[in-house]
C-alpha cells in the first residue's frame, strides 16, 4: 500500500487507515528463500486505525475507539508497547492467530516481532528446510537417471547381443 510492503492483511481483507492510498500487488520475484512467511502482521482489528507503519522491529499502529478493542495476528508477538510502555495485558493463542485485548481512547501500539535470537532461529529454520528439501529432490533426480540408465544399458545388451542359446546335442 502506497509502494510499501503492508503489514495489515489478513484473509481476503486488507486493513487501511482513514485517508487516501493506493494499492497495488507486490510483484513476486524468484527467490529460493521466501522469508516474508516469518512477517509478522495484523491479520485483522475492531477499531479505527488511523496510523500503520512498518518498523524495524515489527510494526506500528495508532488508533482510536469509544469502546475495547481486540487485534488479531498471523504469530505471536516478541512483544508489545502501548503508548511507549510494556503492555501487560496477556497475549492469547486460537486457532493459528494470536489475539490481544487494548483498551479504548486513542492509542499508539509498537508490537516487537521477535527478538534477536527468534530471527536467527527462524531464518536458520527457514534455509535449512530449504536446503534438505533441495537436497531431496536432487538426489531423487540423480536416482532416477542412474535406474534409467541402468535399464537402457540392459536393453541394449539385450538387443544387440541377442539371448544366448544353450547348446543342446542330439544323440
Amino acid at each position: 500500500m502506497d509502494n510499501i510492503l503492508w503489514p495489515g492483511w489478513g484473509e481476503n481483507e486488507i486493513l487501511v487507515p482513514g485517508g487516501k492510498h493506493s494499492i497495488t500487488a507486490a510483484e513476486r520475484k524468484f527467490s529460493m528463500f521466501d522469508a516474508s512467511i516469518l512477517d509478522i502482521r495484523l491479520v485483522r482489528f475492531s477499531g479505527n486505525l488511523d496510523t500503520l507503519t512498518r518498523t524495524k522491529q515489527g510494526f506500528q499502529f495508532a488508533y482510536d475507539s469509544n469502546t475495547r478493542n481486540l487485534a488479531l495476528f498471523n504469530k505471536e508477538p516478541f512483544g508489545i508497547l502501548l503508548d511507549g510502555q510494556p503492555y501487560p495485558d496477556q497475549i492469547l493463542a486460537h486457532a493459528g492467530l494470536w489475539s490481544l485485548r487494548l483498551p479504548r481512547g486513542r492509542h499508539s501500539v509498537d508490537v516487537l516481532a521477535d527478538s534477536a535470537a527468534m530471527v536467527i532461529l527462524d531464518k536458520a529454520s527457514l534455509y535449512g528446510s530449504t536446503l534438505i528439501v533441495v537436497f531431496g529432490a536432487v538426489a531423487c533426480g540423480l536416482m532416477l537417471l542412474i535406474y534409467f540408465s541402468i535399464l537402457g544399458r540392459r536393453a541394449i545388451g539385450r538387443a544387440v547381443g541377442g539371448k544366448a542359446q544353450p547348446s543342446s546335442s542330439k544323440k
